[in-house]
């Protein structure tokens, strides 16, 4: 207790007189005024009203007036404005004359809640879970010597950047706390809640000596924080090209919570590249109602200042950040002796004469190469999960597929788009035209089925837009240091990469980090994607930014054929290792593919007489059932009835046509006549089965 005439308000039982009269006894001798603000929860302008030290009544009665009226929210500040303030301004700063104490705004609804590093005077609820406790001043401060202890305070508290305003309002206890939409959206009833103590103040003062001394291991401003932004003259915004996101936001009306579309426009503006001043113009002359809500220019600007600061503060961070957070996936490395100073590997290229040419390593020649990342884009429902399935289980198999033979090793599949019915249906169809089982992979297969599940291995944060690791990332990295496979495979982009696909930034630095799993874990990275409307359209297969096609070394893409419903053209895009433009004409058969180009081949011969035998045993059953097919176009057309029955294995009707040929040219089916001379019909029937039933002669 100093100077203040503090005292213990006697009227207890009403909330707003005993602050009113504890406000106006400690600032007996200060020659200012007291500022009441109230402002509507759904918006609009506020009244503000200003009382002299010791008008306790008439400060008393605004407040209950404003707080009786449904919506209104009522404020007062813990300083004292300057006596010639105009009438109906709330003041800033710089009008500030005394600050009698300071507040810590601590919400549980927005995370911002922390420890107290000091015993406050007293703590109000604001509402449930949201507390403020205050610290009064045994002695009045000037506002150059208050704002500092206000920051470290905050840094301390961790609570909101209100804390640090020394001209910041807060609410009354005995008053009203209507929601704003932002709040109801985050759970708040729509009823108000009353604002009340939950520690009420007994007449302690504040040592301001003391409370410093407990606040200096926050004194300091950390390097990544908001520091202020110092404005030059702002342009004419007539000039300014602007995009189109922040054209909408600028021009946005009765948006929800004006603090967060304030932190949007700001954030996009920096975003696009526009510098302080520019983005302060934009901000104080936006055309939307949103702006309006700000109940002066100043506090505008004040807000605008704010949110810059703090922005460029976190891009800052998360570069620092970043820098370092591909190098955190690699795996340690052997010493170099060639490596200088600081990292840098100079090499002397002259020391490579004599020495033996390293060769070139593929994963599959010519179109995936190891130890680099690879796109695959496909059109939707051409099968490129299914084909980058196929050519992973022919690489475990070690045996050849669609004319290529993978280097055999293990592999991971990423398959975030299925579940594991689906990867175990695909799967049994691709062994079944490769000739093999489940139990021939002999472990060295992993699939990582992620449908429904959030799949993204790189997020971005939400207002710094930086690109993260995820903790599946981590676990992913964890399972190929353990695993050590020849093969990733990623399916598909759009659901690992949690970034903007047309920022270019952020593309390259997904890409780089996929560059560091294929270099450290001495594997090639499969990266499957979907072409935009337009990369369909030119025949290009891109979507989002050149960036994608920049990055990889190689791409591929994979399109279905306009006539033929089961043909497919593998292009190579791009290959900085190999051959641009090579042509790879593929056939969809039975759940798998096989190489198109009018030779024979192993796996097509198998799949061929696989669906031979289906054929057959269809057709038997048809006939010993007393059905009838034939082979004519029509009701009873075998290949259409086939299609139709459960048994058919996956063959689809195309399939069966060609068996059906395939059958009549070996003669291992044939058509009878049946019934009257004058009404005969053809029956289709397995020769065997007529042979064996003595109803044809064999040979």
């Amino acid at each position: 207790m100093t100077a203040l005439a503090a005292k213990i308000p006697a009227d207890h039982a009403d909330p707003i007189r005993a602050h009113v009269e504890m406000l106006h006894g400690i600032a007996a001798d200060v020659d200012g005024v007291f500022v009441v603000s109230a402002y509507n929860a759904a918006g609009g302008n506020g009244t503000i009203t200003h009382h002299r030290p010791g008008d306790v009544d008439s400060m008393v009665d605004a407040i209950a007036a404003h707080s009786g009226t449904p919506g209104a929210n009522v404020y007062t500040g813990l300083h004292l404005m300057k006596r010639s303030l105009a009438r109906g301004k709330r003041g800033t700063a710089d009008d500030i004359v005394a600050v009698l104490g300071l507040v810590a705004d601590m919400d549980s609804d927005t995370g911002k809640t922390g420890e107290l590093p000091f015993e406050p005077s007293y703590v109000i609820e604001t509402s449930p879970g949201n507390q403020q406790p205050v610290w009064l001043f045994d002695r009045p401060l000037a506002v150059t010597e208050a704002a500092p202890i206000a920051a470290a305070l905050k840094r301390a508290t961790g609570s909101d950047h209100g804390t640090a305003d020394v001209d910041h309002v807060w609410r009354i206890p005995g008053t009203q706390n209507w929601p704003n939409a932002a709040k109801m959206k985050r759970g708040r009833p729509p009823e108000p809640a009353s604002v009340r103590y939950l520690q009420e103040w007994q007449g302690d003062l504040i040592d301001v000596d003391a409370l410093r001394m407990a606040l200096a291991p926050w004194a300091a401003v950390p390097a990544t924080e908001a520091k202020p932004v110092q404005l030059g003259e702002l342009p004419d915004i007539d000039g300014v090209a602007v995009s189109e996101k922040l054209a909408v936001l600028l021009a946005a009306n009765d948006v929800d919570d004006r603090s967060d579309h304030a932190w949007k426009v700001v954030e996009q503006a920096n975003f696009d590249g526009h510098n302080a001043e520019t983005v302060a113009a934009l901000f104080l002359y936006a055309a939307g109602n949103w702006l309006a809500r700000y109940p002066t220019e100043a506090n505008a600007r004040k807000d605008f200042e704010r949110l810059w600061s703090k922005i460029i503060a976190m891009r800052d961070e998360r570069r620092d950040a970043n820098a370092d957070l591909s190098a955190g996936l690699v795996l340690p490395k052997a010493a170099n002796d060639n490596e200088e100073p600081g990292g840098l590997n100079a090499i002397d290229p002259s020391e490579w004469e004599g020495q033996p040419i390293p060769e070139r390593q593929w994963y599959l020649e010519g179109l995936i190469p190891n130890r680099q990342v690879t796109l695959l884009s496909g059109d939707g429902g051409t099968g490129k999960s299914l084909l980058g399935y196929q050519v992973g289980l022919a690489g475990v198999l070690g045996v050849e597929t669609l004319g290529f033979r993978p280097a055999e090793g293990r592999v991971v599949y990423f398959a975030a788009e299925d579940d594991e019915g689906e990867l175990r249906r695909r799967g049994h169809d691709i062994l079944r035209s490769l000739g093999r089982t489940w139990a021939d992979l002999s472990g060295n297969m992993r699939v990582i089925p992620m449908a429904g599940k959030d799949a993204e291995l790189v997020s971005e944060k939400r207002r710094s837009r930086e690109l993260e690791l995820t903790v599946l990332a981590q676990q992913i990295t964890e399972l190929l240091t353990k695993f050590r496979p020849n093969l990733l495979i990623l399916d598909t982009a759009a659901d690992v990469f949690g970034g903007d696909e047309i920022n270019r930034k952020q593309v390259r630095f997904f890409v780089s980090m996929l560059r560091r799993f294929a270099m450290d874990f001495d594997l090639a990275v499969l990266l499957l994607s979907h072409p935009s409307v337009a990369g369909m359209q030119t025949g290009t297969g891109l979507s989002g930014s050149t960036a994608w096609n920049n990055s990889v070394r190689s791409r591929l893409y994979f399109t279905a054929d306009k006539t033929d419903e089961d043909l497919r053209l593998l292009k190579n895009m791009k290959a900085n290792y190999g051959r641009k433009g090579a042509e790879t004409k593929l056939r969809w058969h039975e759940g798998a593919f096989v190489l198109d180009d009018g030779k024979p081949s192993a796996t097509a011969a198998l799949v061929a007489n696989h669906a031979d035998k289906v054929f057959l045993r269809m057709l038997s059953a048809i006939n010993g059932s007393g059905r009838r097919v034939s082979s004519s176009r029509s009701t009873a057309y075998a290949p259409t009835v086939m299609a139709a029955m459960p048994e058919r294995e996956g063959a689809s009707k195309k399939t069966l046509e060609e068996a059906m040929a395939r059958l009549f040219a070996e003669n291992k089916i044939a058509v009878v006549k049946e019934g009257p001379p004058s009404r005969q019909r053809e029956r289709l029937v397995v020769v065997e089965d007529e042979i064996r039933q003595k109803r044809m002669a064999s040979g």
